[in-house]
């Protein structure tokens, strides 16, 4: 396993410049079975990225990263609950992951189900989470940013290692654009 040597900031530049590789259409060809077989010994990814479960919302094109970069939590909404925030904790306090990244997206049909009040069995903890992250916002974009500001604030607060290890940013990935705005 190779050795982390990043800092924070130098892994949100690698996501800046991979989504700008991105932007300009150069070829994606980051994962095969080779590139996993190299990390059997085990995985040293620069970023955590936490995002949702939209299938067009793929982080590894996104920034044009290999694998083993990238430790990818994805939940509908890019809400973040007790095993997401497990998850959280073990890539910063035992594979030392510098930097963690909720990226929410245009298009989010978690935000919208949350703007419109729409309910079902097992949605309405999701819902009922960004509606209190966006308190009573109707713009789709505006709520989107402030989801995800609030799903940062609550990563520092409640991640003891953050502080001392690793820094968390947010960002929203546009669907129509494949830009990724950092907030």
């Amino acid at each position: 396993m190779k050795a982390l040597t990043l800092s924070p900031d130098e892994a949100l530049t690698r996501l800046r410049d991979g989504n700008q590789k991105w932007l300009a259409h150069q070829p994606f060809e980051h994962l095969n079975v080779e590139d996993v077989q190299d990390l059997v010994e085990g995985q040293s990814p620069y970023a955590v990225v936490i995002t949702c479960s939209d299938s067009r919302v793929i982080p590894e094109a996104i920034f044009d990263a290999n694998t083993g970069d990238l430790f990818v939590i994805r939940t509908a909404g890019n809400t973040i609950g007790d095993e997401a925030m497990g998850s959280i904790e073990y890539a910063i306090e035992h594979l030392g992951t510098p930097l963690v990244l909720i990226l929410g997206h245009t298009q989010c049909g978690a935000i919208n189900a949350a703007i419109h009040g729409e309910t079902g069995t097992h949605i309405d903890a999701i819902v009922k989470r960004i509606t209190v992250n966006i308190d009573h916002e109707t713009d789709a974009y505006k709520a989107c940013c402030l989801n995800v500001k609030q799903e940062v604030a609550k990563v520092r607060k409640d991640v003891k290692s953050i502080n001392d290890q690793a820094k968390v940013v947010g960002g929203v990935f546009s669907i129509e654009t494949g830009k990724v705005t950092f907030l």
